[in-house]
């Protein structure tokens, strides 16, 4: 192993160097992660910028790291050599303050913040606190789990912690790095689904990612549009506009949630009125636990909910950072490490079949012909989706896509797959029946 390793620094406000460090050992309850992918962060500007109270320069920025153990401190006996592991912002807490005594280590007075008190993620080589870190799961690449770290489980915790039920009304404004997975989490989780955006490009984008229904503030009145919808029992909001945020708290029904996770420049103004009057509040949520983040993890690999993501070299960290303040990242900027590199670029996001496909062409059918895949439409049942998935797996290893010659003759009971009315139904003999066969195949491979 080289006595060395590299990483990028902010050497002072606004300005980054690559640097070669010192590879150093992992003190009593920490580990030394060999970084594979560090996600860039809207947050890693008060560090960039020398801003966060008490940061001293120079100090190794990034808080969304993914990497395996390669070192464990004295008294770490949970993690392994070599097993794949994240941290985020919150890398530690003091443990006796009054909040940690509470319960409430995300809010600890005094944390370990990774970047900030502690050298991140912009690097080859980062020392973390084993406490502070989450097992990433085999599903994710690195560079897809490293935004999860801070945008996922922040969406995700806001989302999942507002005491809201399936169905509940939902809006997430704001389409970029926040609300890109907002949206995927706020659908998955059972919500009726709101995007609310500025523009008319924005909306298949926001419907691709499970928005059931659109908002143009360009060209519609938002609170009015929530309000005919009944008024949305929360609204996250990501976008970096305080004013913007605060005109939305009348879009909400009574009792009604406004959770902010952006962090806007200029101040929120609001109307004491709508707060009043309907019982409606407005807070902030900040990220999450270590746990909380494997929680994180594992929702998405369930639901196959994924950042959209740009990936660069860690050597371009200062121009991957520059993209991201100007608003140009789509919608996260991962940089990779040689090891990362390594490890494959992150897969494609999971498409329908497509004709030509064999037996996926046969799904793929199905679905043109019977699914309408728009937000007028119910979503796709669990069992369906299932059916998709299978048939993404057959697609990169086609040697599953054997069947028993008796498969035709297998049946399987109905469960809850869209069926076009009867009119529009085609009689085929039941043996011909593509629900009929495929239904029992992909069961027979699951």
């Amino acid at each position: 192993m080289k006595s060395t390793y590299k990483a990028v620094e902010v050497y002072e406000p606004g300005k980054f160097r690559v640097v070669e460090r010192q590879v150093s050992e992992p003190g009593a309850g920490q580990v030394r992660i060999r970084v594979e992918a560090c996600g860039i962060c809207h947050t890693d500007a008060a560090t960039v910028m020398g801003v966060y109270p008490g940061l001293t320069l120079p100090r190794v920025p990034g808080h969304e790291v993914v990497g395996r153990i390669e070192g464990l401190g004295a008294g770490v006996s949970r993690w392994k050599i070599g097993q794949r592991v994240g941290v985020g912002l919150i890398a530690g807490e003091d443990g006796v303050c009054e909040s940690c005594r509470r319960g409430d280590p995300v809010n600890c007075q005094n944390p370990v913040t990774s970047g900030v008190t502690v050298d991140g993620g912009y690097a080859e080589v980062m020392i973390a606190e084993a406490r502070a870190i989450s097992s990433v799961p085999d599903e994710l690449t690195s560079a897809e789990a490293a935004p999860l770290l801070c945008a996922g489980i922040t969406t995700y915790n806001a989302l999942r912690n507002a005491g809201l039920r399936g169905g509940d009304l939902v809006a997430v404004q704001g389409l970029g790095g926040l609300g890109h997975l907002g949206i995927q989490f706020a659908r998955h989780l059972g919500f009726r689904t709101v995007a609310i955006g500025r523009g008319r490009d924005k909306e298949k984008l926001a419907k691709d990612l499970g928005a059931h229904v659109y908002i143009d503030t360009a060209a519609e009145d938002v609170v009015a549009v929530l309000q005919r919808m009944g008024g949305a029992r929360a609204i996250l909001v990501t976008g970096t506009s305080g004013s913007a945020m605060g005109s939305l708290v009348p879009g909400l029904s009574a009792h009604g949630k406004l959770i902010v996770v952006g962090v806007p420049q200029d101040p929120i103004q609001l109307n004491a009125f709508p707060l009043v009057f309907g019982g409606r509040s407005i807070y902030g949520s900040l990220t999450g636990t270590p746990i909380d983040g494997e929680d994180t993890l594992a929702f998405s690999v369930l639901e196959n909910i994924r950042p959209m993501i740009e990936t660069v070299p860690l050597e371009q960290a200062a121009d991957a950072y520059a993209r991201m303040m100007e608003g140009k990242a789509r919608f996260r900027m991962v940089l990779v490490t040689k090891n990362g590199a390594a490890q494959g670029t992150p897969r494609k996001p999971l498409r329908l079949p497509q004709r030509g496909d064999g037996l996926l062409r046969m799904i793929g059918d199905h679905v043109s012909k019977h699914t309408e895949l728009s937000t007028d439409s119910k979503p796709l049942s669990y069992p369906f989706r299932l059916l998709v998935e299978k048939s993404e797996l057959l697609r990169q290893r086609p040697e599953h896509a054997k069947m028993p010659d008796d498969i035709r003759t297998k049946t399987r009971p109905y469960f809850g797959m869209t069926v076009p009315p009867v009119a529009e139904r085609r009689e085929r003999p039941r043996s011909e029946s593509t629900y009929h066969w495929l239904t029992s195949a992909v069961f027979e491979m699951t």
